[in-house]
């Protein structure tokens, strides 16, 4: 698998792997998914390869970040996998403390789930503007037989 020029973006069914003799993936270019498994005797990645902001939407996930839907002026608790998500940094009004984080899931050592998101904070009383989590981040397993040389971007990052 080659990307000549531009930006690629891949909608590939979880557990599904693409196999190659090699990829290349060269400056300039980008290749965007979701869940991508790809297994190659050989890779080069100089351009980017990202699953960044590509897991599940905000407070969605087995361990989405919670946020309060009747409150004023709260912030949304971050999410979980390998570990547990931060508490909210605060809640002003309405009682009670801050948003717990998400629960912890996934492989610590392996991670193949997607991220789960952080939670929805908002800024004034029920019925007002609300500020979503950000998503989390996608997955990306690579099982190269022989050769790997990276010199760009490898990423899957929340949001």
């Amino acid at each position: 698998m080659e990307l000549t020029s531009g930006t690629a973006y891949l909608e590939i069914p979880k557990g599904n792997i693409l196999d190659f003799a090699a990829i290349n993936i060269p400056a300039g270019t980008a290749l965007y998914a979701a869940s991508l498994n790809l297994e190659a005797d050989t890779a080069n990645i100089i351009g980017t390869l990202s699953a960044d902001g590509r897991g599940y939407g905000p407070s969605q996930g087995t361990g989405g970040g919670k946020g309060y839907e009747y409150c004023t002026w709260c912030s949304g608790g971050g999410a979980g996998y390998g570990g547990v998500g931060a508490s909210s940094a605060y809640r002003y009004a309405g009682g009670g403390g801050p948003a717990p984080g998400g629960i912890t899931y996934g492989s610590f050592t392996k991670p193949t789930d997607l991220g789960s998101g952080g939670g929805t904070g908002r800024s004034s009383t029920y019925g007002a503007p609300t500020y979503p989590g950000g998503a989390g981040g996608g997955s990306i397993f690579l099982n190269i037989q022989d050769t790997l040389a990276v010199s760009g971007t490898i990423s899957s990052q929340g949001g």
